[in-house]
């Protein structure tokens, strides 16, 4: 089936899902959208994601009809589905409905849309196996202006931002940040959340110290609270770097019979081409391919360097202080 064919079928599934919870949303109080519904191993899920999440399956086999047979992995989806939609050919789809939900419940920053499509190599694909990624925008109460980012592996990165209000779109090219270096702008060592933080914390300060040493505030954190909002800075220009090592982390607490943290998961990356696409070096935790199946529950860390002299100058030294503080080796 013809790419271009197939990218039409996502954003429409985006489209929905991104029309589906703004109708909701609307004269919801946040209380009510942040509400935990269900508490999974490694995830908690809010009334906003049960709300996105409702006929997933349906909604997918509807609007992804001629992509021969499809394989499903979803946040949402208790386990794998395979969907006869027609057509030719064999297919992964690794769909997060919303990614960024407790921000969008609050209001407080966009949510987005993530979808990556792989061939199906018989439960061997993996997130480097991904060829196509679609990520739309689900903005706040705040904004009228939602983005869609699209990229093809080997074929680039074109986006588009759509005026809700009027219905307008306007095209833009993504573009990471050709900086030579961090120093003055965004990035983190990512630590959202208890426990583990201290030991992230701990890698952050060492590596500014070593790499961009100074009076001054040389580095500027602003996380986002989703793996998919993070490559969408990073694709826009916006952020220099960003470090997810969850779990790496999660490994040693473990080892110590504490708590690990909760950490990405596969659908949560499932748009990281995007950023590849538009100039970025996306990595694993340390440094090498991203091996991580498609599946539901594995933990994924991953680095992103907006460019290779960002990459060259922080990489060596945030791998050796991680390894050192997390005392792997």
């Amino acid at each position: 089936m013809a790419e271009d064919r197939l990218i039409e079928g996502l954003a429409a599934l985006q489209d929905a899902i991104r029309d589906r919870v703004l109708a909701a949303r609307a004269g919801r109080p946040s209380e009510e959208l942040a509400r935990v519904v269900r508490e999974e191993v490694d995830d908690q899920i809010f009334e906003i994601d049960r709300i996105a999440e409702q006929d997933l399956l349906a909604l997918v086999e509807r609007c992804c009809h001629g992509f021969g047979r499809l394989k499903v992995t979803a946040e949402g989806l208790a386990e794998e589905a395979v969907l006869a939609t027609g057509g030719p050919g064999r297919h992964h789809l690794i769909l997060d409905p919303v990614d960024g939900s407790r921000l969008l419940a609050w209001d407080k920053r966009s949510a987005f849309v993530l979808s990556g499509l792989a061939p199906d190599r018989g439960d061997e694909e993996t997130l480097e196996d991904i060829f196509l990624a679609v990520q739309t925008e689900i903005p706040t109460t705040r904004s009228h202006l939602a983005d869609r980012l699209v990229a093809r592996k080997g074929g680039g990165c074109l986006g588009t931002t759509l005026d809700l209000d009027r219905g307008t779109t306007t095209d833009f090219r993504p573009r990471s940040s050709a900086a030579p270096t961090a120093a003055g702008g965004f990035g983190s060592v990512l630590r959202y959340f208890a426990p583990g933080r201290e030991l992230l914390a701990r890698i952050d300060d060492r590596l500014v110290a070593a790499a961009l040493p100074g009076p001054r505030p040389r580095l500027f954190e602003d996380p986002y609270l989703a793996t998919g909002g993070i490559f969408h800075q990073i694709a826009t220009g916006r952020d220099r770097f960003a470090a997810d090592l969850r779990p790496r982390v999660a490994a040693v607490l473990e080892a110590r019979g504490e708590t690990p943290p909760l950490c990405s998961h596969p659908y949560d990356l499932a748009t990281h081409l995007i950023a590849r696409e538009a100039g970025a070096i996306v990595t694993s935790d340390r440094g090498g391919p991203l091996r991580q199946p498609l599946d539901r529950s594995g933990r994924v860390g991953y680095l992103v360097w907006a460019n290779e002299n960002i990459r060259a100058a922080l990489e060596p030294l945030l791998l050796a202080i991680a390894a050192e503080v997390l005392g792997e080796g």
